[in-house]
């Protein structure tokens, strides 16, 4: 198309192209502080030169060929995984904190001070067996012993069920989202069948398919029309227009996530995991062991007791101290509580008597638990030093994951993120651009001005 016609079309091409190049820069300027938006790029490419009467081949201008989404997708992957790590770690360490709170070791207020106290009061009690005021001490620690005992386990359960209400919520989230997915693939779809490249739609999804996988293990792959397909476990629960819903299903003994039709979902990963781990195998497994120790004192200091006697005439024997088989149950029998006399510190039944006291005292020694290898006090340090050991991994876990994820997010940012100072650079060259086309117009337009003077 050459001559003044063609020169006041190429300036037209020019003015479009370059308007469009502001109008995407100008998008990103007011996205740069929007989460989870990635930065875009107008590509500009040459038209189609045009055939000239001599057989030269004249150029025709300049036309935005696309708008590119500067994203990728293996940083994406690596991003994912390490946010599922995350979560898991996390979440582990947040409730791990909670049960070290609840041990509170070393401490006046905690279970080996209370244990250390009330084994120590038969000693007292040896000492002087005939009076009251050590056996009112005997039963004072007991109360105290027992009720360290029943806020333990009464901690434990409230922290279980609460899991209960959290594992509920999350499932909720991920469902939400995983429909979410599945709408934006179906506009996304629809959008890229009439030649429209729905770059904001994108950033939604991908924002949201951030969000999932911390919450879960997720893999995510996309398909010719530029649908993802979520996995959770190798199970589909969102592709084009459509998506699965998960639930959970709780027990006393276990906590698992199926479909809607049944089938079981593994979850190997993200908060999701961490929730199901702690109901199922952490937190049963420290109440077992909590109830070991209650049930083993229970147990040893009723059969020592039981077998002495305590004062009056005759002196009771064969009287029992706790109750209960386990942390939760754990109490002091209604003779002992109501009567200081039913605790035995004879083993024959004279009132001077301290064999059963000492005998008592001496269980502290005795090598009662894991297979008669460790002590009451042995066993409860081991006890304690196991949940400060998880602790202290997950915590170690939590920030090194958060190093690397930090790492990923600023190689990410580098990719797809708005810098202002090169929008700007941007923005001016297109102005200068847009200007300079604007200047062919008019020369054209004075051109035809000048002519249509000569006729």
């Amino acid at each position: 198309m050459p001559g003044l016609f063609g020169l006041l079309e190429l300036g037209r091409r020019a003015l479009s192209a370059q308007s469009s190049a502001m109008n995407v820069t100008s998008h990103n300027i007011a996205n740069a502080s929007t989460p989870g938006y990635t930065r875009q790029r107008a590509n500009l490419g040459a038209t189609l030169p045009a055939l000239t009467a001599q057989g030269l081949f004249l150029g025709t201008g300049v036309n935005l060929d696309s708008i590119d989404r500067l994203r990728d997708r293996f940083i994406d992957m690596q991003y994912r995984q390490a946010n599922t790590s995350l979560g898991s770690a996390s979440l582990r360490q947040s409730i791990l904190s909670q049960i070290e709170a609840v041990l509170n070791e070393p401490s006046d207020s905690g279970l080996q001070s209370a244990m250390s106290s009330f084994f120590n009061s038969f000693q007292e009690l040896a000492n002087h067996p005939e009076e009251t005021g050590p056996r009112t001490n005997v039963l004072q620690q007991a109360t105290r012993l027992v009720q360290t005992f029943n806020r333990m386990s009464n901690s434990f359960t409230t922290q279980r069920n609460d899991l209960v209400e959290d594992v509920t919520r999350k499932v909720d989230r991920i469902n939400q989202l995983t429909h979410d997915i599945g709408e934006l693939n179906n506009q996304i779809v629809t959008m890229r069948g009439v030649g429209q490249e729905p770059s904001d739609l994108m950033d939604q999804r991908d924002l949201k398919l951030d969000e999932l996988s911390k919450l879960t293990n997720v893999s995510v792959s996309q398909d010719s029309q530029g649908s993802m397909l979520v996995s959770i476990g190798g199970t589909l629960v969102a592709s084009n227009g459509s998506s699965l819903a998960i639930q959970v299903s709780v027990t006393a003994a276990e906590m698992k996530v199926s479909t809607v039709t049944g089938a079981d979902v593994p979850v190997t990963g993200g908060e999701l995991s961490g929730v199901l781990d702690l109901y199922n195998n952490v937190i049963p497994g420290y109440m077992s062991q909590l109830d070991s120790l209650a049930n083993t004192i229970i147990t040893r200091v009723n059969a020592v007791h039981s077998a002495g006697y305590g004062l009056g005439n005759p002196p009771p024997t064969g009287v029992t101290f706790f109750t209960g088989n386990s942390a939760g149950n754990i109490g002091i029998y209604s003779q002992v509580a109501s009567n200081t006399n039913f605790i035995a510190a004879s083993s024959n039944g004279q009132p001077g008597n301290n064999d059963t006291a000492l005998a008592l005292f001496g269980i502290t020694n005795e090598r009662l638990l894991d297979g008669n290898t460790q002590t009451l006090s042995q066993y409860y340090g081991r006890f304690v030093s196991t949940v400060g050991s998880a602790l202290s991994s997950a915590e170690g876990e939590t920030s090194g994951i958060e190093l690397i994820l930090g790492q990923l997010d600023a190689q990410r940012e580098s990719v797809s993120g708005v810098s202002l100072d090169e929008e700007m650079t941007n923005l001016i060259r297109f102005q200068r651009s847009f200007e300079a086309a604007a200047r062919v117009v008019n020369t054209a337009n004075e051109l035809f001005d000048t002519i249509l003077n000569m006729v």
